[in-house]
């Protein structure tokens, strides 16, 4: 069984601003009240951390994050769980599951933040972010749909097959932005020389599709086949942007996971230690 991926993610979001609005709006005159004077509020024994919807909220968002670590993690190593969704959908499940559960933490700690309770919530702030950050990266690295990263062959192969397509369709004026160095790669060692280099890649494609868009208005077609034509260059433009910096986002996702796995280990260590002391205080 396969799932289709913009609904899951409409689905994702509905769901994650659903409940932040609605806890939120439930107790946010007790969250913006003083520590000091939270005791007395009619709401506290319901969302002070300890309380029946704090911990509750605790425990759920604990349970989310480690299933969507887990999950994600056992599904890249077992490939025959490709009946159930191919990779990059569990990827989107894998980010939804942790940010829901970040959500609930946040809101477990009642904002109250102390000790090694902060270390812990800073190093899930931390793992969330460049979760987010690492999607990105990941979603440029040309992949098939179960996951595996497309040689930079295969990708020229792609591209020639889009060009040959509107070959007959576009002036020489166009096809002088559409041609580059088939064996220009941008490789670079460090982050921010990788990340430079991809910024500024984006930088030249959309000033190509600026000026593309200026001559395709000229041609003598009605506006359906030049909306078509557009969208074939700029797929075109993509993919030999995609090539130009296939090593870049390579090396820069590697750097991404040296950063990323720490900070996640952290968080784990942090949140099973803070229920065994739990655990521990609460059988006393």
């Amino acid at each position: 069984m396969k799932f289709t991926k913009r609904p899951l993610i409409l689905f994702y979001f509905l769901v994650a601003i659903s409940f932040t609005i609605t806890i939120t709006y439930y107790g946010f005159d007790y969250y913006t009240l003083p520590l000091k004077e939270r005791f007395y509020s009619s709401k506290h024994q319901l969302l002070n951390p300890s309380g029946e919807f704090g911990h509750l909220f605790g425990i759920v968002g604990s349970v989310l994050i480690t299933f969507g670590v887990l999950s994600y993690v056992i599904r890249k190593r077992w490939r025959k769980l490709i009946r159930f969704s191919y990779l990059k959908y569990w990827l989107e499940f894998h980010i939804f599951l942790c940010s829901l559960g970040s959500l609930l933490i946040l809101f477990h700690t009642a904002f109250k933040f102390g000790g090694i309770i902060s270390i812990g919530f800073w190093s899930l702030v931390v793992v969330v972010t460049s979760g987010i950050i690492g999607r990105m990266i990941y979603i440029q690295i040309p992949r098939t749909l179960q996951g595996d990263k497309l040689a930079k062959s295969e990708i020229e192969k792609e591209l020639i097959q889009n060009l040959s397509k509107i070959n007959n369709k576009i002036l020489d004026d166009i096809k002088i932005y559409l041609t580059y160095d088939s064996q220009s790669q941008i490789i670079k060692s460090s982050f921010i020389a990788n990340l430079k280099s991809i910024i500024y890649q984006h930088k030249i494609q959309r000033e190509k599709i600026k000026s593309i868009k200026k001559t395709v208005e000229k041609i003598n077609i009605d506006s359906n086949q030049k909306s078509v034509l557009m969208n074939d260059i700029k797929k075109i433009l993509s993919l030999q942007s995609k090539i130009v910096l296939y090593n870049s986002f390579e090396i820069l996702f590697k750097q991404w996971h040296i950063f990323h796995l720490p900070f996640a280990i952290t968080m784990f260590f942090l949140m099973i230690l803070h229920i065994i002391i739990v655990m521990i205080f609460r059988a006393n």
